[in-house]
């Protein structure tokens, strides 16, 4: 776990929206999205439910 992956995750929170999340952090959305992707397969569970609108938070 890579404390931009951290930064990330806590950006998406706030956003609820890949799209914006990576805007707002200057990278692409391919990218935020397989850094999100490699979090989830570390922790070993989804941490998003994705939909047509945006996430939602699993917590």
């Amino acid at each position: 776990m890579e404390l931009r992956q951290i930064e990330f995750f806590l950006q998406l929170y706030k956003d609820r929206n890949i799209t914006v999340a990576s805007q707002n952090l200057y990278i692409s959305q391919q990218g935020m999205s397989k850094s999100i992707a490699n979090l989830e397969k570390e922790v070993g569970f989804p941490l998003f439910k994705r939909c047509v609108s945006g996430v939602k938070y699993r917590g």
